[in-house]
């Protein structure tokens, strides 16, 4: 009693960016790197001392979000593992954009990639994909020019007109991260934007509507008064008619003058 309240508005939650690919390809540690370059950024702002990076993995079993953030967004980045492929559907349909990890040290990983890659492309219903090439830095990496044809890079790419972006690098010694970031974060400006653009256009149409209600407004008014002009003249019109149509109550002076009428 006697407190003012405030209704709290929930802001909607940033855009999720999930990360598969099959086992071993990498994803863990791709996150866990991502989570330390944001740490160290943040740490040179602060003046402190980053965590150091553990780069001994597991295959993960489930999912993990991490919440990044990178040139002022947001980012949370889902992993989800490679165990749950029958799921992936279901987080790629929720997510603003997809990071698919693969292992290119190997070329069986490789191969089996392609399909699962070509596969997930069918449900990203129009989102962006960024594919990772992982473990460059390997000794058995294969060759740039095997990865490109294993992939049919150019062809895939122009197939996706602009959604696909690749990036090669390593989830372990960091290169290629930087750009996996921009990645995330141009996405999230590319969404701001069209959702400005939404509004904007949804503003536009609604003032175009009033504008259409009131231009219609006034041409039922007008012709309201058009028509009782109308009716008022054929009303008098009428009634002038009438007045000249009408008998004379009097004779004719001609017959007076006559005598007509006298015995």
């Amino acid at each position: 009693m006697g407190k003012s309240s405030k209704k709290l508005v929930d802001s909607a939650p940033p855009p999720e960016f999930v990360v598969v690919g099959l086992e071993f390809s990498g994803k863990t540690l791709l996150c866990r790197h991502l989570e330390r370059s944001c740490q160290i950024a943040n740490a040179k702002k602060k003046a402190a001392t980053p965590p150091s990076l553990n780069a001994t993995t597991v295959p993960s079993v489930g999912v993990e979000l991490l919440d990044l953030s990178h040139r002022g967004r947001a980012l949370p980045i889902r992993e989800v593992g490679g165990c749950m492929q029958p799921l992936w559907p279901k987080y790629i349909a929720a997510s603003a954009a997809l990071i698919f990890v693969v292992d290119t040290s190997s070329a069986e990983g490789c191969s089996a990639a392609v399909t699962e890659l070509l596969d997930v492309l069918r449900q990203t219903r129009g989102k962006r994909v960024l594919l990772f090439l992982n473990k460059r830095d390997a000794s058995s990496a294969l060759p740039e020019e095997t990865v490109k044809l294993l992939f049919d890079l150019d062809a895939l790419e122009a197939a996706l007109a602009g959604r696909l972006s690749v990036v090669a690098g390593s989830a372990l010694t960091g290169d290629g991260l930087t750009a996996v970031l921009d990645f995330c974060a141009d996405c999230v400006v590319e969404m701001e934007e069209a959702e400005k653009e939404a509004k904007l256009a949804e503003e536009a149409a609604k003032v175009r509507a009033a504008n259409r209600e009131k231009e219609e407004a006034q041409t039922k008014r007008d012709m309201a008064a058009a028509e009782k002009a109308k009716a008022a003249d054929e009303a008098a019109a009428a009634a002038a008619a009438g007045a000249i149509a009408a008998p004379s109550a009097e004779p004719p002076e001609s017959s007076k003058k006559r005598g007509w009428g006298r015995k």
